[in-house]
């Protein structure tokens, strides 16, 4: 029996194909492993075109933050610091009845981490065993966005991938979860002569540039009932005639808390020809607006696609102007 479930916000994989209970287990090793991440690009032990993350056997006394750093170091020669260690994110547990030997029940349990580093390998100071040296141990860079295909590719090229890389896909796919988010918003494009209302962001994604006033949904709104408080929260006006225009997405980029977030960000467009109240040009950041610095009408033909938001552009685009 196979089994995955997620404990404390970690994955966890269980492979018990002998339907072993813990009281039946007799030997327990434990593994750590890293997704050693260097910008866009990911660190790989390729021994003999068996692919494998850098990683190891935990020693006595060891931290597993510890036996990571340990062996991050004398296969790859990178030197990290304990705090470059984040996680662990998945454990994958391996459960054999008469492994390796008769009578001894073992339960493999490998622990996934991420460490990132802007180091490159240095072989001087790697200390590989003899037989990492005999089978060629390297360690290659691939990029993160191919990797999992990369993986897929090299599978036929060693018997022993069937499983390692099975693992591997897994941990990979895992951490682009974590590092990617979806948002939803319902927006209104308010234009008058030309000219389109929008607000200074002070947060998220698209902090310090222009963008279309609107949010995301509260529980149980519509998507007219979601436009109506984003537009009078966020600019203190409220819609009397709008219309839906369109819906469409972008993919941003996010720097948040010394990471990089893929943002798919998903759009519902209203356009508003008609409004009450007063346009707030200047507010404060409180419980209800965490993110903008106000709003103001700006002329179209002056605005300049490096101060924009994605889905600004998107959208004004789709109206037919042209942004430079």
């Amino acid at each position: 029996m196979n089994s995955m479930e997620v404990k404390n916000n970690m994955k966890e994989v269980i492979y018990n194909k002998d339907n072993l209970k813990e009281e039946d287990i007799t030997e327990l090793v434990i593994r750590t492993k890293a997704l050693l991440i260097n910008g866009d690009n990911i660190f790989i032990g390729n021994e003999n075109s068996v692919f494998q993350f850098p990683g190891g056997h935990l020693e006595k006394n060891e931290s597993f933050e510890e036996c990571l750093k340990r062996e991050i170091e004398e296969e790859s020669g990178i030197e990290v610091d304990l705090n470059d260690i984040k996680g662990p994110f998945m454990k994958v547990s391996y459960m054999n009845r008469n492994w390796p030997e008769e009578g001894t029940n073992r339960k493999n349990e490998i622990y996934y981490y991420v460490v990132k580093t802007n180091k490159e390998p240095d072989l001087s100071k790697t200390n590989l065993t003899e037989g990492e040296k005999g089978n060629n141990f390297k360690i290659e860079k691939f990029p993160l966005d191919k990797v999992v295909q990369i993986i897929k590719d090299n599978i036929p090229n060693n018997k022993k991938n069937k499983i390692i890389s099975r693992d591997m896909i897994i941990a990979i796919k895992e951490y682009q979860k974590m590092k990617s988010h979806t948002h939803i918003g319902v927006y209104g494009l308010v234009i008058k002569d030309d000219k389109i209302l929008l607000i200074k962001k002070a947060g998220g994604p698209y902090d310090g540039l222009l963008d279309l006033p609107g949010g995301s949904f509260e529980f149980g709104e519509t998507p007219k009932e979601t436009l109506a408080r984003e537009l009078q929260e966020e600019v203190g006006i409220k819609p009397i005639n709008y219309e839906l225009f369109d819906a469409g997405s972008v993919l941003a980029k996010w720097n948040y808390k010394e990471d990089i977030i893929n943002v798919h960000h998903i759009g519902i467009f209203y356009k508003v020809t008609n409004y009450e109240g007063n346009i707030k040009q200047d507010v404060e950041l409180d419980e209800q607006n965490d993110d903008s610095l106000g709003a103001t009408f700006y002329n179209i033909k002056d605005l300049k696609k490096k101060d924009l938001s994605l889905i600004t552009i998107l959208e004004l685009e789709k109206l037919g102007y042209k942004i430079k």
